[in-house]
């Protein structure tokens, strides 16, 4: 679950078509947040890369097991801890790098870092590299 903590926290518009990678970053991540904070899992997902889907329905079935869907794994790991934490997370910093962008969050006073990857449907966020 601690993953999604990471992953929470981005902080606009659902369909940004700017032809600005970064504002179209932190519009991903705006509409990442909201979608925890007001428990729209399934729009949640969609702001996940597939693999950074399934990797959190990994994570989160170790914990419960028997999920199997997306929404159900955020659903889970979002509890009302990290929703209230969501609303008050601030983007510092978004460096894009043509197809992948770092981003920056200060959430309670600390840094967490994202990851976010430009798919054929647009940016999603994504497994961190290493």
């Amino acid at each position: 679950m601690l993953s999604l903590i990471a992953i929470a926290g981005c902080g606009g518009s659902k369909s940004v078509s700017t032809h600005d990678p970064e504002r179209e970053v932190r519009a991903l991540v705006t509409s990442f947040d909201n979608a925890v904070a007001t428990g729209d899992f399934g729009q949640a997902c969609k702001d996940l890369t597939p693999a950074r889907g399934a990797s959190l329905v990994r994570e989160v079935d170790r914990a419960a097991p028997s999920i199997v869907a997306c929404s159900e794994a955020v659903g889970v790991a979002a509890t009302d801890e990290l929703r209230a934490a969501v609303k008050s997370t601030r983007i510092k910093s978004v460096v894009v790098n043509g197809d992948r962008a770092r981003i920056v969050l200060m959430r309670e006073g600390k840094p967490v870092e994202l990851e976010a990857v430009r798919e054929a449907s647009g940016w999603k966020v994504n497994e961190p590299e290493s």
